[in-house]
């Protein structure tokens, strides 16, 4: 069976933690205990790395994500800070920010879209081989 991808394996929703804090989920209702890194893409989604996989926060949750946004010194981000980041994509140093995730400080890097599937190891619209049933 194949299953066609809007974007990457997993959506994350956030979800507060009882010592504070934002933590993620996936949309399998896991929760994520060690986030590893983030990505902000060209079009203004933002992907985790976990324990799971690679997935992307779910639209309804990037307001409360980029709350938990700070600039790479640590410093809180000034309004119109994210449209700058957009604008340096990509970034000379790979690293754009740090987003704090379940306790983390994940390095937030710069990615295109279109890079993600390659970078991550997926195919977002897998197809059989010629000769193979679809399903």
């Amino acid at each position: 069976m194949f299953v066609t991808l809007a974007y990457a394996p997993y959506v994350y929703r956030t979800l507060p933690l009882q010592r504070g804090g934002l933590g993620l989920a996936a949309h399998t209702g896991v929760p994520v205990s060690r986030p590893g890194a983030a990505w902000l893409d060209d079009a203004g989604a933002v992907l985790v790395e976990t324990e799971l996989g690679i997935g992307v926060i779910h639209d309804f949750d990037l307001a409360e994500v980029m709350g938990y946004l700070c600039a790479s010194s640590g410093e809180p981000l000034e309004d119109g800070a994210l449209e700058g980041l957009l604008t340096q994509l990509p970034s000379p140093d790979g690293m754009a920010a740090q987003l704090m995730l379940a306790g983390y400080a994940l390095p937030l890097s710069l990615i295109r879209s279109a890079e993600v599937p390659g970078r991550f190891g997926f195919v977002a619209d897998p197809r059989p081989t010629l000769g193979e049933p679809e399903c």
